[in-house]
């Protein structure tokens, strides 16, 4: 691993034209109001609200979160003014969702990866993509990917601005920081976590080149932004790059950092879970093979929260025939418990053994997750594109209490391609209300379509 140069870290000079910000808001069922466009059935409205400036001829809300009685969505964009460059962007939201115009330029901060190049130095990174967002006391944290359009390659990449929205060039090169892994290791940061030193630790998905498809990547780096290589897994030089054997995509989908200062990671394919010690080697007491490594089968854990007892919530879905025969797949929800040391909580599942499978009506593409103050889950997930959430009792099962059977449609229709879960964790709660940002499809004339910021709230 290398660090690689890289661009510049600019809050946006955005010319702004806001020609549909009067456009109205279309209320969902039961509740889900914001976003424009959308109804059920993957339909489009002509009146929509575009809530970022309209230089940005389009953008994919990737995380979001509350802090200091603000909105902040991380996601990123293409703008007119950037070529057809993929850029990280943050903006900075009061409740009602318009910006706050004293963060950035007109609410908005762009880190521009553009002067990068990736894949051992051939391919100019112009696709870029945060996937987790996060603060350090006042200052904002991305996390994600700086690829480049023309192949399947790419750099971890981090960003950190300023409370104003102006980089923070204390941290790596003028705010950012970047590192090559080669040709044949793409990698990403799917979620990251900052310590009370300022310290960080960054986790995700590395892509070896050797048919094994996708690892666990977890590297650590100071308050500056440089890799701090006193934290290593054996044999594996800065930071741990975790193999398990499963041949398919193993990425984190959450990072927690325990009162031992041991780290957790867990999510992708098997549902897998590992803890660190603070050195970077395999904690061999978690699990329970001594292995220091939990899986709990097939499917793939999409997000893993940390419930307020220290206990893991693992979720996603698995495939499977529904009576056995040929034809009849469907996708489930499969749900994951283990406790602060990775042993299954039993009584959860369907035997008691940590693990639930539920067939769940219209189950689709998890997307977000995140906890009530009763421990309630709440989830945002697309079901043939249309935005949905539901929520969760303690143990696993549908609250019907919630909407209409459990589920609450909102005003987000996906693009054709962007059915996946290839995003960070895309709603956070505050207070009784969810708070949701995605990619919408909207009409914005009889003859054109636009993907823009999707934001919406849901009352809990």
């Amino acid at each position: 691993m290398k660090s690689t140069p890289v661009g510049s870290l600019v809050v946006a000079s955005l010319a702004v034209v806001l020609a549909f910000s009067a456009c109205p808001v279309t209320p969902g069922p039961d509740g889900g109001t914001g976003g424009g466009g959308g109804g059920g059935g993957g339909g489009m409205d002509a009146g929509y609200v575009n809530y970022l400036p309209e230089v940005f001829e389009s953008a994919y809300g990737r995380a979001i979160a509350v802090h200091g009685g603000k909105l902040y969505v991380a996601g990123n964009g293409i703008r007119e003014d950037a070529g057809t460059n993929n850029d990280f962007f943050v903006a900075r939201f009061n409740f009602d969702f318009t910006r706050d115009t004293t963060f950035g330029t007109d609410g908005v901060a762009v880190a521009a990866y553009d002067g990068g190049v990736a894949g051992g130095g051939t391919l100019p990174l112009n696709n870029d993509t945060p996937m987790a967002l996060t603060f350090d006391g006042d200052k904002i944290v991305l996390a994600g990917g700086a690829r480049a359009f023309t192949a399947g390659t790419g750099d971890p990449a981090l960003a950190r601005f300023n409370a104003d929205g102006t980089p923070d060039t204390t941290f790596g090169t003028s705010g950012l920081r970047l590192d090559d892994y080669g040709d044949t290791f793409p990698a990403m940061f799917t979620t990251v976590q900052v310590l009370p030193t300022g310290e960080l630790f960054a986790a995700g998905g590395l892509s070896n080149g050797g048919g094994r498809n996708e690892d666990i990547i977890l590297l650590k780096y100071t308050a500056a932004g440089a890799v701090d290589t006193s934290f290593s897994l054996t044999d594996a030089g800065a930071g741990a790059i975790l193999d398990l054997g499963f041949g398919n995509a193993e990425q984190a989908r959450g990072l927690f950092v325990q009162s031992s200062n041991n780290i957790v990671v867990g999510g992708g394919y098997g549902f897998p879970m590992a803890r660190f010690l603070p050195g970077g080697g395999l904690d061999l007491a978690f699990g329970p093979n001594g292995t220091g490594v939990e899986t709990n089968g097939n499917g793939e854990a999409r997000k893993v929260l940390q419930r307020a007892d220290g206990t893991f919530w693992l979720i996603g879905g698995i495939e499977l025939n529904e009576d056995g025969g040929p034809g009849t797949e469907r996708y489930f929800m499969k749900q994951v418990r283990v406790d602060a040391n990775g042993a299954a909580i039993t009584g959860f599942g369907n035997s008691g053994d940590g693990r639930l499978i539920s067939r769940v009506n219209e189950w689709g593409s998890l997307r977000g997750a995140a906890l009530q103050a009763d421990g309630k889950l709440v989830i945002y997930y697309t079901y043939i594109l249309q935005g949905r959430v539901t929520r969760l009792n303690v143990d696993g099962s549908v609250d019907t209490t919630f909407g209409t059977n459990g589920v609450k449609t909102v005003d987000i229709v996906l693009p054709l391609l962007e059915g996946g879960s290839g995003s960070g964790n895309q709603l956070t709660i505050d207070g009784n209300t969810a708070y949701i940002t995605d990619i919408n499809l909207v009409q914005a004339t009889p003859s054109r379509t636009r993907q823009i910021l999707g934001l919406v709230k849901v009352s809990l």
